[in-house]
């Protein structure tokens, strides 16, 4: 007699990004950051864009790869649009979900 087993992989993917803030501020002449903050499992990845393109080479900041970009010196010209996509994958299957945050730079005043 033979006996049939079965297995049944459930994957769900989900990604929050409910805790980040869709404006944020930086300081010109100052280090700045612009956070995406993002929970999942499994841990989501992070790409950006600025003002729907990538960043100019004199103005592309560091990224950390855990959804913070640092610009060591902060310009006029880094305000503008950031689009943070989150990228979770798992296997076969692949999430992405993006969050727009509109950054303001300000004068230093020192």
């Amino acid at each position: 007699m033979y006996e049939l087993h079965w297995s049944i992989q459930l994957i769900i993917l989900a990604v929050d990004a409910k805790a980040t803030d869709t404006e944020q501020e930086m300081v010109s002449g100052k280090e700045g950051e612009v956070v995406c903050k993002a929970d999942g499992a499994p841990k989501p990845t992070f790409r950006w864009s600025y003002n729907s393109s990538s960043f100019p080479p004199e103005n592309e900041p560091y990224d950390n790869g855990n959804g913070i970009l640092t610009f060591y010196n902060v310009t006029p010209e880094h305000a503008g649009k950031y689009r943070c996509t989150l990228i979770q994958r798992d296997g076969r299957k692949e999430l992405k979900k993006d969050k727009v945050i509109m950054v303001s730079v300000y004068g230093n005043l020192e």
